[in-house]
């Protein structure tokens, strides 16, 4: 009965407007998440992987000035959980090192994370460095510099990782080629758990969310991150693919037995 009400509005010009308006409310309601990670659930996952399995070692890739860090620190209470950061501007890894001395074991790394190792990438600073990024280049801020790269398989190798319990990517739209740099990790099962961003940016990395679900799907359960809770995603849908606003996915082991 309704669907035989909306018909006649369906692909009728004379309603578009409201029908794209009601396109982006609905966007927003289901994949607008917040900024801040006080409030749009991202604590709650790390929380939820750390009620799992206990999380001994903390990659943040994107550590930016250090609030994830210190958001974060205090929910563990074994000291002995490592924490590697990675922030590859060298004005905000400055910010970084000040904000991440708390007293635990924390490696701070001014270096990038990538799918291949070079001494000299471009990396593209903006004044804010929320928006800083390898594809920031659109941004009329932004100003070019070369920082150097590496991979997470390299990384973990030459620091002896064996595990990676929880692996925290945000770094605007270049999420998917650091996956492409642990693929030895990947395969090899090593990474619990895998935070990562989707959204605007991965328009400039031309990067798509069935990239992200083809890789992990087989081997990790795929959840949304949203406030109150997280969103089970068993299947790939192309509504997924919410280049408009940014959201936080959680990949969590099939092998993990569940709580």
């Amino acid at each position: 009965m309704f669907r035989k009400l909306l018909l006649p509005l369906v692909g009728n010009r004379h309603f578009f407007p409201f029908s794209y308006w009601i396109l982006r409310q609905a966007r927003t309601l289901a994949f607008g998440n917040l900024w801040d990670f006080h409030t749009n659930g991202e604590l709650e996952a790390v929380t939820f992987s750390n009620q799992r399995f206990p999380i001994r070692v903390l990659v943040d890739v994107g550590a930016n000035t250090g609030a994830y860090f210190q958001a974060v620190s205090p929910l563990f209470t074994d000291q002995s959980t490592e924490f590697h950061l990675f922030e590859p501007s060298p004005q905000t890894f400055s910010q970084l090192v000040q904000a991440s001395d708390q007293g635990r074991k924390v490696i701070k790394n001014q270096l990038a994370l990538g799918k291949s190792s070079s001494k000299k990438v471009p990396f593209f600073n903006h004044p804010n460095p929320v928006y800083s990024g390898f594809h920031s280049d659109h941004l009329s801020e932004s100003k070019a510099i070369e920082v150097e790269m590496t991979t997470l398989d390299l990384y973990a190798t030459n620091h002896e990782i064996n595990q990676i319990d929880f692996l925290k990517l945000d770094v605007e739209g270049h999420e998917f080629d650091v996956l492409l740099g642990a693929k030895t990790l990947l395969e090899e099962g090593k990474i619990k758990a895998i935070q990562f961003e989707f959204g605007v940016n991965n328009l400039q990395s031309r990067t798509y969310f069935k990239d992200f679900f083809d890789l992990l799907s087989p081997d990790f359960d795929l959840f949304l991150i949203q406030r109150g809770g997280l969103i089970h995603l068993p299947t790939y849908e192309f509504e997924l693919e919410a280049f408009g606003k940014v959201s936080n996915f959680l990949a969590i082991q099939k092998s993990i037995p569940q709580s």
